[in-house]
């Protein structure tokens, strides 16, 4: 029998793996070595990912690890960075705790050509895929967090050609970096990636009161091979996007653009805003 879909729900950054943040790798004998881990950590503690890179600008990599303590509530996560000193030995320089339940992958770039090296630290949890993230680089008092949220619906961060994108559902907001260091931006409708030739786009509304409403279409149809991509003209509330059909059909990748990979009919839920009960529904044929 076929894997089925059946209304899981989908916010369109659900992996929050992203493109173009591949932590860099300076040459040179002082970047540290991936099995140097934080080893005075307490009994049950895990490090779910140590990426290495020169966030100071001092020439010499820093460690920066996803970290899970232990707590009394079941667990307490905790985003930190090392500096590697004289006989390789390692000192912390900063922690901070991140709500979620789980890590995504660390991210590490630059938002701007001039701007300097980040590190996003990011988790997920809940039931509504809420984000909590923070951006750690250096600063004029030394090495800090610079940007930080937690409780976004359905959340995402990367990095794009104009800076970091955050989203909360299917509205974005931008953080450019410039002279004057980062500048929040709402955008007016949902960012829209580079996208493959034949790529069909679907754009909505979403009334407060009234709901979602498509502005083409409710039927649509495309062929196996093709891209999908749902964009929000409006700001306000978040949507909850739902897809009912075959599970192996869609591929959903992280900048939200939805491959098409098999012959089917789907259903695509739009409840916005999330939670209202007021739902717009699509209907996608894909031929082969």
């Amino acid at each position: 029998m076929r894997n089925r879909l059946g209304l899981v729900s989908v916010f369109l950054v659900l992996s929050g793996v992203l493109a173009g943040c591949q932590a860099p790798r300076p040459s040179g004998t002082d970047r540290p070595q991936a099995t140097q881990g934080p080893a005075w950590l307490p009994e049950g503690a895990r490090s779910e990912e140590v990426v290495h890179a020169d966030l100071t600008g001092d020439g010499r990599d820093e460690m920066i690890a996803a970290i899970t303590f232990p707590d009394q509530d079941g667990k307490l996560p905790a985003a930190m960075v090392f500096t590697q000193g004289q006989g390789g030995r390692y000192t912390q320089i900063l922690r901070r705790n991140v709500v979620g339940d789980f890590w995504l992958p660390i991210q590490i770039g630059r938002p701007a050509e001039e701007a300097p090296l980040v590190a996003v630290l990011a988790m997920r949890g809940g039931s509504g895929g809420y984000l909590g993230y923070i951006v750690v680089q250096q600063r004029s008092g030394g090495l800090g967090v610079a940007l930080e949220q937690d409780g976004l619906f359905g959340g995402g961060i990367r990095f794009v050609p104009e800076g970091l994108l955050e989203s909360r559902g299917d509205t974005d907001r931008l953080y450019r970096w410039g002279s004057a260091g980062w500048q929040a931006e709402d955008l007016g409708s949902q960012y829209l990636p580079p996208m493959p030739p034949g790529t069909v786009v679907i754009s909505y509304t979403v009334d407060p009161a009234r709901g979602p409403r498509a502005e083409g279409s409710r039927a649509i149809r495309a062929r196996v091979g093709q891209h999908l991509f749902l964009r929000r003209m409006n700001r306000g509330e978040p949507s909850r996007i739902q897809f009912s059909g075959g599970a192996d059909s869609i591929s959903i990748q992280p900048d939200g653009l939805i491959a098409l990979r098999q012959a089917d009919q789907i259903e695509i839920h739009i409840e916005g805003p999330a939670y209202s009960g007021r739902t717009l529904t699509l209907v996608l044929r894909i031929d082969p």
